[in-house]
């Protein structure tokens, strides 16, 4: 997000070009974008968090087949949590954007306790316990992209000191 608009446009044109959603109004989208970085930063520095940038490096919390299923990403490297300062580390249900836009526009697939909300490392374990996350209910092709936890970054430095290779899983 550090990029200009015209350089995430051109970005996303060259290595996503069948991205339905971005492309469909790219300008639109990179402003929500923008919003749900200001919304997940100042919502983790409420909650103690001490991010050192303002733009987060975003992963999944495990692997996700949503996103395999897409196509786009044809590498995968894994960080175990261990390696990043609690303080650093920020989670959302499912995806940021997703999660705050279930929580702007309230529908069926809403829920209170996890959308619209951003987690600490410290709340994570209620997050994954909790039955309302993994059920059966929410299995199917047009939820799938609900199984996944984002964990947002919030300081590169950790990843850059890993040794290339160095593969763990969360």
């Amino acid at each position: 997000m550090e990029l200009s608009d015209q350089d995430i446009i051109n970005f996303m044109i060259s290595n996503i070009p069948d991205d339905a959603i971005f492309h469909k109004n790219p300008e639109r989208y990179i402003q929500r974008r923008k919003e749900t970085e200001k919304w997940l930063y100042q919502s983790f520095h409420a909650l103690g968090g001490t991010p050192a940038t303002i733009h987060p490096i975003y992963m999944t919390l495990g692997a996700s087949s949503y996103i395999e299923s897409t196509g786009h990403y044809n590498a995968r490297h894994e960080f175990p949590l261990s390696l990043f300062p609690k303080s650093v580390v920020s989670f959302t249900y499912p995806d940021s954007y997703v999660s705050r836009l279930l929580a702007e526009k309230p529908n069926e697939y809403f829920n209170p306790k996890f959308h619209g909300k951003v987690f600490t490392m410290s709340e994570l374990g209620r997050l994954l316990e909790d039955p309302s996350v993994h059920n059966e209910a929410w299995r199917s092709e047009k939820r799938k992209y609900d199984f996944f936890i984002e964990a947002q970054i919030w300081d590169v430095q950790a990843i850059l000191k890993t040794k290339a290779g160095q593969v763990a899983r969360i």
